[in-house]
């Protein structure tokens, strides 16, 4: 595949997709069992504190700013009300009913879920501000316009050569080939390459992917500059995670985030878990852009058809009925 130039990447990526029909949120039930103890031996608080120690003194102001998307959210939908205590979200009691395991990340990072966006993606602060002024901007959830990439040039890659390392101390060679496989499969789609280093001093000042052991499955949007983290822990070493996870490093979102995306699928809403509403919420064109690339309900940045469902039924249709969703 012959390379272009840098302002193109992420249209190549979104174009690589069509070609890659990988199952979006999904890993085997089988390796969720082999893995059920060791990802269960990783505490709530462990994993929050991780997410605290790399965002910084961010952390608590993004949280907050998480827990008014959530509310804005569910205000749009006419489901929250300061005044009316069965119309307010309490999250402890979301996740202990969200008890049944879909074989997909969303059970894996439960225990985190307040502090992500989306289920899996660490928001900086100004992509916490950014999103949540779109959605008090913008009461219509179904505006026209797609997009999916980054509109940002700041958090674009600066080349086509993305440096990664491992966090040596939590690692094993099994867990390091399910990333290098994921990489060789973008590799073969795009014109992306993904270089190793072994020590990290070596890097001098390059932007780089550290990929880590953490406490579930998680990453963030494009280049965030410096040492950027993507936790790929325990039950998230299929091939869908871990591609998923770096193509959102690459700068991708989710692509039921498209402003398009009512004209491709229908969300079922009344199946939706209440709180969870706001995994549902589109992107503005201020924030992504998709590149006029048709809606790809194949994506392996697509969500699954039971993503926050309360009754591990599907909630996610296609349309037209031309791809059955996972």
């Amino acid at each position: 595949m012959v390379c272009i130039t840098v302002n193109k990447l992420l249209l190549l990526i979104i174009l690589s997709m069509h070609l890659c029909h990988i199952s979006p949120l999904t890993t085997s039930l089988d390796d969720l069992k082999i893995n059920k103890s060791f990802h269960q031996s990783i505490t709530s608080a462990e994993r929050v504190t991780q997410l605290h120690e790399i965002v910084g003194p961010e952390f608590k102001e993004i949280r907050q700013l998480l827990d008014e998307i959530r509310i804005a959210s569910l205000k749009k939908h006419g489901l929250f009300n300061d005044q009316d205590p069965t119309k307010r979200i309490d999250r402890q009691l979301i996740r202990n009913k969200l008890t049944f395991d879909d074989g997909t990340e969303a059970s894996i990072n439960r225990q985190i879920s307040d502090d992500l966006f989306e289920n899996d993606i660490l928001l900086t602060l100004n992509q916490a501000e950014d999103i949540l002024r779109e959605i008090k901007q913008s009461p219509n959830l179904r505006r026209r316009g797609g997009r999916q990439a980054i509109s940002n040039t700041r958090s674009f890659w600066e080349n086509t050569t993305i440096p990664y390392t491992f966090n040596v101390a939590q690692t094993n060679d099994e867990w390091r080939k399910s990333i290098q496989n994921a990489h060789r499969h973008i590799e073969g789609l795009t014109c992306f390459r993904f270089v190793h280093y072994e020590n990290e001093r070596e890097l001098g000042n390059k932007d780089y992917l550290q990929y880590f052991r953490g406490g579930g499955c998680w990453s963030q949007i494009g280049r965030i500059g410096g040492r950027q983290p993507i936790s790929i822990g325990y039950g998230c070493e299929s091939l869908g995670i871990v591609a998923h996870e770096t193509l959102h490093a690459l700068g991708l979102w989710h692509e039921q985030s498209r402003t398009d995306r009512d004209n491709h699928i229908r969300v079922n809403f009344d199946a939706v878990m209440p709180g969870t509403e706001s995994n549902f919420e589109k992107r503005s064109a201020q924030t992504v852009d998709n590149m006029d690339q048709p809606y790809d309900l194949g994506s392996t940045m697509h969500y699954g058809s039971k993503a926050f469902s309360n009754d591990a039924k599907r909630h996610i249709h296609d349309k037209y009925h031309c791809l059955k969703l996972l």
